[in-house]
C-alpha cells in the first residue's frame, strides 16, 4: 500500500541509513524480528502498525520526525487512520468498495492525512513510483 511505502521510505529508511552509517547492524537491539528496522544490516519494509508503534516508542524515530519539522502527532494520526481502513482487507476480512473510496480519500483526496511526508511540487503518483522502485532497489540487494 503506498501508505505503508511513503512512511518506510521517508521515515524508516532514513532513520534505518543513519543507524548504519554510525555501526549499528540490528535495530532494536532486543526486538522481535517482525518489529526490527534493522537486521543482520538489511532494512526491513514495515507493515503500517509496526510503523505506528516505532513512531509511539522509539525515541530513535520520534527525533527524526521532529528534525524534519514533521509534527508527530499529525502523522501518527494520519498513519493510525490509514490503518483502519487497511487492515480489514490486508488481514482476510471482506472489504467493500466503500472502503477502497475512503483509503482513496486519505492518501489521495484534499485531506491527505500524509501529505507533510511528500515535498512539495513532487506529485502524488511519482512519490509511490520512487518508492516503488526504492523496494525494488532494496529488494534487488538483498537477493
Amino acid at each position: 500500500m503506498s501508505a505503508e511505502l511513503t512512511l518506510n521510505s521517508r521515515i524508516i529508511n532514513p532513520v534505518a541509513a543513519q543507524l548504519t552509517k554510525s555501526g549499528v547492524h540490528d535495530y532494536p537491539r532486543k526486538s522481535a524480528n517482525a518489529h526490527a528496522i534493522l537486521l543482520g544490516g538489511r532494512v526491513q519494509s514495515l507493515p503500517i502498525g509496526t510503523c505506528i508503534r516505532h513512531l509511539e516508542h522509539d525515541e530513535t524515530v520520534k527525533q527524526f520526525v521532529l528534525a524534519q519539522k514533521l509534527n508527530l502527532d499529525d502523522v501518527i494520526a494520519g498513519a493510525k487512520k490509514v490503518r483502519q481502513i487497511r487492515n480489514p482487507s490486508a488481514h482476510g476480512l471482506l472489504a467493500d468498495r466503500s472502503c477502497a473510496n475512503r483509503t482513496r480519500e486519505l492518501l489521495l483526496g484534499p485531506g491527505n492525512v500524509l501529505k507533510m511526508l511528500i515535498p512539495e511540487g513532487v506529485p502524488t503518483i511519482l512519490v509511490s513510483q520512487i518508492s516503488l522502485e526504492n523496494a525494488d532497489q532494496r529488494n534487488d540487494s538483498i537477493r
